[in-house]
């Protein structure tokens, strides 16, 4: 499993508020129903807009519009604070109305489900799309795979089925409402992913 580093407070965004999209201006080679581990950067946006005091009022007030429950967020830093399902990686213009989208990003990354983590894995970030440390991959695969089991036990409307497939540590899930059972595994490391 790979992981991208987020600033805060744009990491909790994506995976505690209303945040679904990611951009960037460069193509991480995030593929659609690849589960990927959201890490929040030591450093936020406000230190680093501190030398423009008008970018930062502007930005304070517009995250106060978008998200005004973002200041009780956790918000930690230098750690993983989640992980998330990649939808479909467009360019800006095919998700233009969308708030979080920023013009001049030529990869809007587009996520679908989102999962917490209850306290946040402490580890250096890196640019790009970076592989966890094993530990961190077991943690995460194994807290996507809880998720899994649960939506199929408790939600009227569940997953028909969960693929496991791609490279090795790569997490990918087709999800089909509607439908109850057991899930099927068909990813070549999935008692490792599965474990408990």
């Amino acid at each position: 499993m790979r992981a991208i580093t987020v600033l805060q407070p744009f990491a909790d965004a994506l995976i505690w508020g209303p945040k679904t999209i990611e951009n960037r201006t460069t193509n991480l080679g995030l593929k659609p129903g690849e589960w990927v581990g959201i890490h929040a950067g030591k450093e936020g946006y406000a230190e680093r807009a501190l030398r423009n005091p008008v970018l930062i009022g502007r930005f304070d007030r517009w995250l106060d519009e978008l998200w005004p429950a973002h200041a009780t967020s956790p918000q930690a830093r230098g750690a993983l604070v989640g992980v998330a399902c990649v939808d479909r990686v467009v360019p800006y213009h095919q998700v233009a109305g969308d708030p979080w989208a920023m013009s001049g990003h030529d990869h809007c990354i587009v996520f679908r489900h989102r999962i917490p983590l209850q306290q946040p894995l402490v580890c250096r970030g890196a640019l790009g799309a970076w592989a966890l440390e094993p530990h961190l991959e077991h943690a995460l695969c194994r807290l996507v795979a809880e998720m899994e089991r649960a939506r199929c036990t408790a939600a009227p409307r569940c997953l028909a089925r969960t693929d496991w497939h791609g490279e090795a540590g790569a997490v990918c899930c087709d999800l089909e409402p509607g439908h109850e059972g057991a899930h099927e595994c068909h990813h070549r490391n999935a008692t490792f992913l599965r474990a408990s």
